[in-house]
């Protein structure tokens, strides 16, 4: 659900976070909350810096419970280098405002309370994301520096996987805490949403190649070859993707069964769709 949008970025709430924010607000200290919030906008603004920094074009701000995530053009997930520094950008902003409440702590002892709690938001935005599964900014700098090694496809699902066993690790945590007084609901819906923010990157890991045909066109000198290609409306959208060669200008006619066209799209928009959730390739022409 959009909340705002911020010079084009649009801020983003997921129902787990909806949910979270609202138990907090009600049973939480609203001071804490809201040292909370401040730690997460650094946090996530320190990414976008970091993106703009680097070229990247910063679409939207996903809010989560343990964080946020940051949605961008998906070309600097084919860059290692590049999205290994906007990865760490959020946790060495928290670790930074961990060093400056530290020292602030000692100039004014009489809020020692506030800068506590502060602290302490910052602890749990850095320690979770420094994690190295998927979704998580640990997650993507883990995939980054495996893409150096082997394929980001392949980089993406060890990653995500390991995102989903840490969701049911921080989930059960959550209820195994309930032995000490009560289950703790940080972690509960901290683990929910790490668990199905993987699964969601996990199947984003298929569209890798697809990415790259989009990321990388070939420079057009004169006039540049189009392959023109026909494929039927019941045909899987992944199935055509896949057959799409890796930096190829594409023209898809999608016919019927009486062999009629009834529309035409790049591959490109294909791939645009496919994100979008198109399955089939009638699908990809009503998106």
């Amino acid at each position: 659900m959009k909340v705002f949008s911020v010079r084009g970025v649009e801020i983003v709430l997921r129902p787990i976070s909806i949910l979270f924010f609202g138990c907090a607000f009600f049973f939480f200290d609203q001071n804490r909350l809201m040292l909370s919030f401040v730690s997460l906008f650094c946090h996530e603004l320190s990414h976008v810096i970091m993106a703009r920094l680097m070229g990247v074009r910063v679409e939207s701000i996903e809010v989560m419970p343990y964080g946020g995530m940051a949605r961008m053009d998906e070309s600097f997930e084919l860059d290692p280098l590049r999205e290994l520094m906007i990865s760490l950008a959020g946790p060495m902003c928290n670790i930074w405002l961990i060093v400056n409440a530290l020292a602030a702590n000692e100039l004014w002892p009489q809020a020692e309370v506030m800068l506590r709690s502060f602290i302490r938001s910052n602890m749990y935005i850095a320690l979770i994301n420094l994690i190295p599964a998927l979704p998580l900014d640990g997650g993507r700098a883990l995939r980054a520096v495996l893409s150096f090694f082997i394929k980001a496809q392949k980089a993406t699902r060890i990653a995500s996987v390991l995102g989903m066993l840490t969701g049911i690790g921080l989930f059960w945590l959550g209820i195994a805490s309930r032995k000490f007084g009560k289950a703790n609901l940080t972690l509960l819906l901290t683990g929910l949403g790490i668990f199905f923010a993987s699964i969601r990157e996990y199947k984003s890991a298929k569209l890798i190649g697809a990415k790259k045909l989009t990321a990388q066109r070939p420079k057009v000198r004169g006039v540049s070859k189009i392959n023109h290609i026909a494929v039927s409306l019941n045909e899987p959208t992944a199935k055509v993707l896949a057959n799409l060669k890796y930096g190829g200008l594409y023209e898809i006619s999608v016919i019927d069964e009486d062999q009629i066209e009834k529309g035409r799209i790049s591959g490109n928009q294909l791939y645009q769709a496919v994100l979008k959730g198109a399955r089939t390739m009638s699908q990809t022409l009503a998106k």
